[in-house]
């Protein structure tokens, strides 16, 4: 009876102690890194978001007061870091987590904000004839000259809306008009 009872305790302590192996294992990746600015200096609380492609999970974290970040138990896949802080501009990077491998990610912000500004300006040149479904496009001087190779009229034809490149292969030179 009590060679049983040593038995018993002999494989419940084996599997207590197995189980504490189990819960210790890594089943992703770390991203680690630090924030500067141009100069070098760090940048304490930059947001740093971490989004999986595969999955549509948003990680965010803020660097430290010495400048770094860390993710440490990443799951496995595709992700894309922003790295994002008032008054300089956005940097952003594709990266691939793989199992137990710390990936390093440095980011040098450059000053922006409010300074860059970005016009639209809509264009009315495109030409829509109201009794038929074709649509018109008009090129001034100035659009074919600026061409890399100038006075090339296909390449420009093919800046032109329902304009598309010819398929690899076809010998011909001129682009399809309306898809056709």
């Amino acid at each position: 009876m009590f060679r049983g009872l040593k038995y018993t305790f002999s494989i419940v302590a084996a599997l207590f102690l197995s189980s504490t192996f189990i819960f210790g294992q890594v089943t992703g990746g770390a991203v680690t890194g630090s924030v500067v600015d141009a100069n070098g200096a760090i940048i304490p609380n930059v947001t740093v978001k971490l989004a999986d492609k595969a999955r549509g999970q948003v990680f965010t974290t803020q660097t430290t007061g010495t400048g770094s970040y860390l993710y440490p138990n990443v799951p496995v896949g595709e992700y894309t870091i922003t790295i994002e802080q008032t008054g300089f501009e956005k940097a952003s990077k594709d990266l691939t987590v793989s199992l137990n491998q710390t990936i390093t990610v440095d980011a040098t912000l450059q000053v922006g904000g409010a300074t860059n500004a970005v016009d639209v300006v809509a264009g009315g040149d495109a030409l829509v004839q109201t009794d038929t479904s074709q649509v018109g496009k008009s090129f001034e001087t100035r659009s074919v000259q600026d061409l890399p190779n100038a006075g090339n009229i296909n390449a420009l034809a093919a800046l032109a809306p329902n304009v598309l490149p010819n398929p690899v292969g076809l010998a011909t030179a001129t682009p399809v008009i309306g898809g056709v």
